[in-house]
């Protein structure tokens, strides 16, 4: 149980917030996936019912490689459940778009972007 003054933080893709993480950029099917993730507001309705109350929501970065060239190298559709579901035809699309990006932008970071939900217990 956590004690009045705690604090819970939640990271995540959020439904209609999700456009700058990399598997949705490359993979838009992937997106439908995470239409079925809670809402920021559900979640924060789900909390305040518990005694939390919403102090900040913030999207913040996640390296995932050092260049969208070494994302696409090191991406494994097999270790990632979003990925997994895709059917063949749109996980070669992604593929095909990442790798021409990598060429076209050979020093780009592979970042996604990610929120960070914090609550603090009342």
């Amino acid at each position: 149980m956590l004690r009045p003054g705690g604090t819970v933080l939640i990271r995540n893709a959020f439904p209609g917030r999700c456009e700058r993480d990399l598997r949705v950029r490359y993979f838009p099917e992937t997106a439908a996936g995470i239409a079925d993730y809670p809402t920021v507001e559900h979640v924060t309705t789900a909390f305040e019912a518990a005694g939390f109350t919403p102090v900040a929501l913030r999207s913040l970065p996640q390296r995932s490689a050092p260049t969208l060239a070494a994302f696409a190298a090191g991406l494994r559709r097999d270790a990632d459940s979003k990925l997994r579901a895709l059917p063949d035809e749109a996980w070669q699309a992604g593929l095909d778009r990442l790798r021409r990006a990598a060429a076209e932008r050979p020093e780009e970071e592979a970042v996604s972007w990610m929120d960070l939900l914090v609550l603090r217990r009342d």
